[in-house]
């Protein structure tokens, strides 16, 4: 064969590997997209109840700071906590 259709047999190849790259990078980044929103669907329906259950819990006998701190402090951590989990996961 002369060189210049192994030239052209070459890039064909090279294109159609660096289209394949593309496809499957778009795809990894619509498969992080689905992941993402179906996380976000599950945190939205147990979160509510989560929350429920911490400020209906019986604190009779407590400290009004721990009681405090049980009802604030920990809800604004846990959404914070679910909140970097998923955002260090998806990344740009």
């Amino acid at each position: 064969m002369s060189i210049a259709i192994l030239e052209k047999i070459e890039h064909k190849t090279y294109n159609v590997i660096n289209g394949f790259k593309k496809r499957l990078a778009y795809h990894e980044k619509m498969g992080a997209v689905v992941i993402l929103v179906v996380a976000l669907f599950v945190v939205a329906i147990l979160i509510p109840p989560a929350l429920q259950q911490i400020y209906g819990a019986n604190t009779s006998g407590w400290n009004s700071a721990v009681i405090t701190v049980f009802q604030v402090l920990l809800p604004v951590l846990a959404i914070i906590g679910v909140a970097l989990y998923f955002f260090k996961e998806v990344k740009p």
